[in-house]
């Protein structure tokens, strides 16, 4: 299967008025929210499967340092070994010099940025971590906005 949408955006349907933004329209994106009650991490996964040519993948969470919810699980700098495998396979899908861009991460300092570096390692897309969530958060979805950790 060959992938229509060059972008995903992935939504925990923890955060605020997830539903509503589920809705709001992106050019060129297609949008999921995913299930509170199963893994976010294996959703992604599931999504991923078969595509091809992703260029943007953005995820929408509840965040902290180093900690992200997804679902009913979380991606954390101490995990990350456990998710590795279906990280890997992520990086099947994604386009040459695709973007993750996570959303949610509370305070971004030093650990951030190893955090960063690790996805960046295991799907090998540029990844940027971008601060907690505020009403212009579509806009700096869209333009790939400021206040980022980034690699």
């Amino acid at each position: 299967m060959s992938c229509v949408s060059l972008s995903l955006v992935f939504i925990d349907s923890a955060i605020n008025d997830a539903q509503i933004l589920s809705t709001i329209p992106l050019p060129e994106a297609e949008v999921i929210l995913l299930d509170a009650d199963r893994d976010g991490l294996e959703q992604i996964t599931e999504v991923l499967a078969g595509r091809q040519g992703i260029q943007n993948l953005y995820i929408v969470s509840q965040g902290s340092a180093n900690s992200f919810q997804l679902g009913s699980g979380y991606l954390t700098r101490f995990n990350l070994e456990r998710y590795g495998w279906q990280l890997q396979a992520w990086g099947e899908a994604f386009a040459p010099n695709a973007n993750m861009t996570l959303y949610g991460c509370t305070a971004l300092g030093e650990q951030d940025k190893n955090f960063a570096q690790q996805l960046c390692w295991l799907t090998g897309a540029k990844v940027t971590l971008l601060g907690h969530m505020s009403d212009s958060w579509m806009l700096k979805l869209q333009q790939n906005g400021s206040d980022a950790v980034g690699l």
